[in-house]
Order: C-alpha cells, then sequence, then structure tokens
C-alpha cells in the first residue's frame, strides 16, 4: 500500500466486518494480501483480526456468514492478481509477438489487448491499466 498523503486517517470497523473479513481470508486458495486489498485493509491488521478472532474475542459478535457472489469475487482478485503478475513479467518481444486470433486474423499481444478492450465493456478498465503498465514496463526496460 502507498503511503497516504495528508493527515492520518483513522477508521473502526465493526466486530461484524471484521469477522466477515477473516472468514474471507479462511476461503481455500485465498491470500490475506488479497483479501486486505480488496476491502482496502492494511494486511497487518487483518492478520490482527485473524488472531483476534482465533481467540474467541469477537464471540460476542452475531454469527456472519458469507454470500456466494462475496466468495466468488475475493477468489476471481486472487485469480486475476496471478495472473496480471505473470502478464507484468512480459519482455517487450513476447508484448510485441505476433499471433493468429480466430475470426479476427493476424495480430500481436498487445492488438490483443486492444480488441478484448473494445468488445468487453466489463473488463475494459482493468485491461487497459495493464496495457499501460506493460507499455510502461516495456519503455523502462529497452
Amino acid at each position: 500500500m502507498a503511503r497516504p498523503k495528508g493527515p492520518r486517517k483513522l477508521y473502526r470497523y465493526t466486530d461484524e466486518f471484521k469477522l466477515k473479513a477473516v472468514k474471507l481470508t479462511e476461503l481455500p486458495g485465498v491470500r490475506v494480501q488479497d483479501v486486505a486489498e480488496a476491502l482496502d485493509v492494511h494486511p497487518w491488521m487483518l492478520s490482527r483480526w485473524r488472531t483476534t478472532a482465533a481467540r474467541g474475542a469477537f464471540s460476542r459478535t452475531k454469527k456472519v456468514s458469507l454470500e456466494v457472489t462475496e466468495q466468488q469475487e475475493v477468489k476471481e482478485l486472487g485469480k486475476v492478481r496471478r495472473e496480471l503478475a505473470l502478464l507484468t513479467r512480459l519482455t517487450p518481444s513476447q508484448y510485441q509477438r505476433p499471433a493468429v486470433f480466430e475470426g479476427y486474423g493476424p495480430v500481436t499481444f498487445g492488438g490483443l489487448v486492444h480488441y478484448l478492450c473494445s468488445h468487453d465493456q466489463q473488463h475494459l478498465a482493468g485491461l487497459q491499466w495493464l496495457l499501460g503498465k506493460i507499455e510502461a514496463h516495456a519503455r523502462v526496460h529497452r
């Protein structure tokens, strides 16, 4: 997390929020880091909540359950982060590598990202951000 600018902000979270965050970290294949980033909470704080929950300090709080969509979103976030880590390691030559996209024709990896951006509004912002990161990385490492 980047160091915040301006005055320090203090956040207060309900026990229900803390328990839900802890439950999300207990899902198979989900990392504490992914949950912390998705909830905009520092990973250290989330680990502290996990310790507190393990000691039963939140036991007075009503039991919380996770909705299926919450579980799926956190798992998907972890998957996307792992894929992003792979993509950001591309070299400029890999980024310019030509291929044939069925129904579209010859295209480079960069061209494919542009194509997908123009056809999938749901993922547009994420793909454009990814493209920017890859282009910036390629410029630095020329």
